[in-house]
């Protein structure tokens, strides 16, 4: 089945973690603002109307396409300046981040935080007295030494955690110390940047015993989420293939 690129539409995700109130995170990655067309009204609508306690943005949010701060700003400001004010908004650096066109790396941590979108890497947001942590990892392409640094805490903690990060390849790395941990990442496309995308990642991922569907049982406490991504495949195809494009509403209770 072919799918045009309008507008993402919703997911549902529900995870059990034995909550007393139910917590919703609306999740987007891949948007990469620079290859498609988007009704930023009818996009932000969708998310109000999913009513979310979260918004985390997990990796290629944007791209190469604009060429000052300013565009960026522009884009930015049209998408994120009409959501809900209750909404906690926080993102995690991708790849593709780092391929955008900024001279300074800071630069990228500006944009988001000048539109009231907080990085979330290494601090972790506390739900239910600690009974469970959201945290973000930052994309090990982007800082290597940062990105080990964060994994490594992650790794020290006894805690149940949901773990945004924008490469699902962090599955790896991630040791099962006997509390529930669920990854939630991105970056396939769920096989888009194809053809010859589609094999190099189908053999990486085949590699650490994973499959383009979107969700795995990795050990006894350990599983991981793929998100098919909210935008294209690629900036050549203004389609996908036999993958619908998503806004991830994921319901923990």
């Amino acid at each position: 089945m072919i799918f045009t690129c309008s507008n993402p539409k919703i997911n549902d995700i529900h995870f059990n973690f034995g909550l007393t109130k139910e917590i919703k995170i609306l999740h987007i990655s891949d948007l990469h603002l620079f290859n498609w067309d988007i009704d930023y009204e009818e996009m932000v609508n969708t998310i109000n109307k999913s009513r979310p306690n979260y918004l985390i943005l997990n990796g290629d949010i944007f791209d190469e396409y604009y060429e000052t701060m300013i565009d960026y700003y522009k884009v930015f400001k049209k998408l994120f300046n009409k959501l809900d004010k209750n909404i906690k908004k926080f993102f995690v650096i991708g790849n593709h981040e780092l391929n955008s066109s900024f001279d300074d790396k800071m630069d990228i941590i500006k944009l988001f935080e000048v539109n009231g979108i907080e990085l979330l890497i290494s601090e972790t947001i506390k739900i239910e007295e600690k009974k469970i942590k959201l945290v973000g990892v930052i994309d090990y392409i982007f800082d290597i030494n940062l990105y080990k640094r964060n994994v490594k805490k992650i790794n020290k903690k006894k805690e149940q955690q949901i773990i945004f990060c924008h490469n699902p390849i962090i599955q790896k790395d991630i040791k099962d110390v006997g509390t529930k941990k669920v990854i939630v990442s991105g970056h396939t496309h769920k096989g888009q940047i194809w053809p010859i995308g589609y094999i190099k990642l189908e053999k990486k991922l085949r590699k650490v015993k994973m499959k383009l569907n979107n969700y795995h049982k990795l050990t006894t406490n350990n599983s991981i989420f793929i998100s098919n991504g909210a935008g294209y495949g690629s900036e050549k195809y203004k389609f996908r293939f036999l993958a619908q494009n998503y806004l991830d509403l994921i319901t923990i209770k």
